[in-house]
């Protein structure tokens, strides 16, 4: 087998050098010289480029698209198997270009609105300020570095509103490309900030952290003909965190099909008790009316309040259905208890006196973690308050990974954490202090924080 591919190989770099030879005889741009890398894989690989669609970035990138009030004309930079272009031609008048040939006449040979040309090119292929959008997904890293800066002016020149590029910043190599390094140009999305700055406005970008991928709505610095599409950012937000919200529950309920085990001990002895006490949690529970916990577990936090003030009215709400008919079985003597499945659908819980919940911080990525503090807040009646527990480490940030959120590895800063519960529209925050869990070795510290509103 490896002989095998040895003799492919041999074969595309022999064509490489051909098509290298049959280049007009001034200077050309140094992706010629990579190109055999795709030719073969789209030859020998028939999986290589197919867009699932379960990686995030590319719902985002659709996304992105169609909160582009306006766009009608789109051209797609780096086709590839053509998947994005097919998503979206029943919305828009579309081209594309695509410099494997193996590619074209592979996925493409009837379609003449797809050119074999690389980036570079583009220039003498369209006009100025041709398209509304251009779109250049997953190309930008497999560009050498020495053309980046001239890859990104002929995308410039040939768009005239708004551009999407996603880029990955991994280095690519793996047994499943048979070795072959494809991700030529990696570095830091602050650093393609500023090479992307040199032609481009960036309207917004999103970092898909578990892809090690982010994706850009660009806008032209200079346009030179009036920009007719505008970008409608409420959408786009609303979108987003439909998306986010879909991908992570479908996570989480995979994780516990998979009988998932967070591998953190169980914390809640050292929680309870003294630091709920100190914080005040137990007086507001005594005398609230109305009481909500997210991610209830086994529900044995409440379980004593619960049995003892049937008066009170809890409400348990998970993402899980097998937790909620668990605790339904549990509770089944109970009348003062509602189950709510969090499926996305608006909670309808008004005027609560209390929130609590445990270990769910870390488990949710930080755009949802803000929804949800802003959600909490209108579910409270005035004076209401959340109490809630948060991790930090020096060394751990909060961030959209869907993979990070099942780890439990989201951290904020008390400082961090304290601006986002004010800029929710709590008025007071309280947090204890760092909680220091030594029996179960570790070096991160937790905090309980009690959010008034």
């Amino acid at each position: 087998m490896e002989q095998m591919y040895s003799k492919r190989f041999l074969d595309f770099e022999y064509l490489f050098q051909y098509r290298a030879d049959d280049q007009e005889s001034e200077p050309t741009h140094a992706s010629i010289k990579e190109i055999y890398k795709y030719d073969y894989l789209f030859k020998y690989r028939p999986e290589y480029g197919r867009i699932t669609g379960e990686e995030l970035w590319f719902p985002v990138t659709l996304g992105y698209l169609q909160c582009l009030e306006g766009a009608k004309t789109v051209l797609d930079a780096g086709v590839g198997r053509g998947d994005f272009l097919d998503s979206i031609k029943p919305s828009y008048d579309t081209c594309g270009i695509e410099p494997s040939r193996v590619a074209i006449e592979k996925f493409h040979s009837n379609n003449d609105k797809i050119k074999n040309i690389f980036i570079q090119d583009l220039s003498g292929h369209f006009p100025s300020d041709s398209f509304d959008v251009v779109a250049c997904l997953n190309v930008l890293e497999h560009v050498p570095s020495e053309d980046i800066d001239w890859a990104l002016r002929s995308l410039a020149e040939v768009g005239k509103g708004y551009f999407i590029f996603s880029i990955e910043n991994n280095t690519d190599i793996y047994e499943g490309w048979d070795g072959l390094q494809l991700n030529i140009s990696v570095f830091p999305f602050d650093e393609w900030d500023g090479k992307l700055e040199a032609y481009f406005k960036i309207v917004r970008k999103t970092i898909i952290p578990d892809h090690h991928t982010c994706v850009y709505l660009l806008k032209k610095s200079n346009p030179v003909t009036k920009n007719e599409v505008t970008f409608n950012q409420p959408r786009f937000e609303r979108l987003y965190l439909e998306l986010l919200r879909t991908q992570v529950i479908a996570a989480w309920r995979q994780a516990y099909l998979e009988g998932y085990n967070s591998g953190m001990g169980d914390h809640r002895s050292y929680f309870y008790n003294k630091y709920i006490e100190d914080i005040g949690f137990y007086r507001e529970v005594s005398r609230a009316k109305k009481i909500v916990e997210f991610a209830p577990g086994n529900g044995e936090f409440f379980e004593k309040f619960i049995r003892a003030e049937l008066q009170k009215e809890f409400f348990f709400i998970d993402i899980s259905e097998s937790n909620l008919e668990y605790l339904k079985s549990k509770f089944s003597t109970l009348s003062n208890i509602t189950y709510i499945l969090n499926n996305q659908q608006q909670i309808p819980i008004a005027e609560a006196d209390t929130v609590f919940s445990f270990l769910l911080c870390q488990s949710v990525p930080k755009s949802l973690w803000v929804e949800h503090l802003a959600q909490v807040y209108d579910m409270l009646g005035n004076g209401g308050s959340y109490f809630f527990q948060f991790a930090y480490h020096p060394d751990g940030a909060a961030n959209d990974s869907i993979g990070d959120s099942i780890a439990g590895s989201q951290k904020y800063s008390a400082d961090q954490m304290s601006s986002l519960v004010r800029r929710a529209g709590f008025q007071s925050v309280e947090l204890t202090p760092p909680i220091n869990l030594e029996p179960f070795n570790t070096d991160i510290l937790w905090y309980l924080c009690k959010a008034i509103k």
